[in-house]
Formats: structure tokens, sequence, C-alpha cells
């Protein structure tokens, strides 16, 4: 059987993500990198040619439901992941706790 796991944790150096497939891949973006950071809703059919871990022009995505995105631009590239509802309202109290923080 194939599956496939995405987690990804704001914490206080940035934003950690795991996904776990046939092998696993592991990311940090650390905050002093990242120029932007949201939830979005977002067409990732058009944007990114359907589900899974995508990576193209538009920068790096790991779909794995539909609904919003934790959307994290760096100067270098954008990343979107994918987040159910509980991680939605998750994401958006540490979001603004850290905006709040940052200025």
């Amino acid at each position: 059987m194939y599956k496939t796991q995405l987690t990804v944790e704001l914490t206080s150096k940035g934003v950690s993500y795991t996904l776990q497939s046939f092998s696993t891949k592991k990311g940090q973006i650390p905050f002093s990198e990242i120029i932007n950071i949201d939830v979005v809703s977002l067409d990732y059919t058009t944007k990114f040619g359907g589900w899974g871990h995508r990576k193209n022009k538009n920068g790096e995505a790991f779909i794995f439901n539909d609904g919003s995105f934790l959307h994290v631009q760096t100067a270098k590239q954008q990343y979107y992941f994918s987040i159910s509802d509980e991680q939605k309202r998750a994401c958006k109290r540490s979001l603004e706790q850290y905006k709040q923080e940052k200025e």
C-alpha cells in the first residue's frame, strides 16, 4: 500500500516540513528568509497541474487536499503547503502571533 504524508510545523525558527512517501524529504525555511507568509486559497490545478509534490516556475507545491494553502515566499522560491481546515485555524493563530511579534 502506498501512503503519502505531509507534516508542516510553524516553529520559533521558521517553517519545517516533512514529506513521507517512497522516500522522505525534509525542509526548513527560516523566518529570516521569509518575505511573506499567509494562508491562501489557490486553484492548484491551473497553477500546478494536479495533486502531489509539484515543482515548476510558480514554485514548489505540496498538494494533498483541496482548500487552503500555507503560502511561504522567500527571495528565491515560493512554497505552497496544502492544509486542512483544522490546520488552517492553527496556522492563522500562529501567523497572527508571529506578525505581532515582528512589529
